[in-house]
């Protein structure tokens, strides 16, 4: 079992227009049915950049952690997490990839296996408030990817 720190580095955007900074955040907790990820890879596409200029306009709330793209090795499931949004087994040590936090219990992710569509699914990797030292509603974010 890999040992997971308390802290981690993340490319954050602090504000549009300006450079992302590096800051140490927070591992979360993991959640019932969520997944931890150790990152090996996290791709920038076009929105992110879009975003980082603030030119979207949807403006996320700042700050928030970047690369939506991402491959990494299960370190945790979360209670209830056993398989991925095709129906196939997760295990702590898989590699995987994702681009949204899906809910894997609706009508969209089990019967039509189209997760694009789940009501419930997450954004971006926006980090949580606490994980970063900012105090606004813990609602409006989702869980950060770790980067250590």
């Amino acid at each position: 079992m890999v040992e997971i720190p308390k802290t981690c580095k993340a490319a954050v955007l602090v504000e549009y227009g300006k450079p992302l900074e590096i800051h140490e955040v927070q591992v979360p907790e993991v959640e019932p049915r969520g997944i931890l990820v150790k990152v090996e890879m996290a791709g920038i596409c076009g929105t992110d950049v879009h975003q980082q200029k603030g030119e979207l306009t949807i403006k996320s709330p700042l700050p928030n952690i970047q690369g939506h793209e991402t491959i990494g090795r299960i370190v945790e499931l979360g209670e209830g997490r056993t398989i991925d949004a095709a129906g196939e087994p997760l295990q702590v040590g898989d590699r995987i990839m994702w681009a949204h936090a899906d809910c894997g219990e609706c009508y969209w992710c089990q019967i039509e296996r189209d997760p694009v569509l789940c009501a419930k699914r997450s954004g971006y990797g926006w980090a949580p408030p606490s994980a970063l030292g900012v105090a606004l509603p813990s609602t409006r974010w989702s869980t950060p990817r770790p980067t250590w």
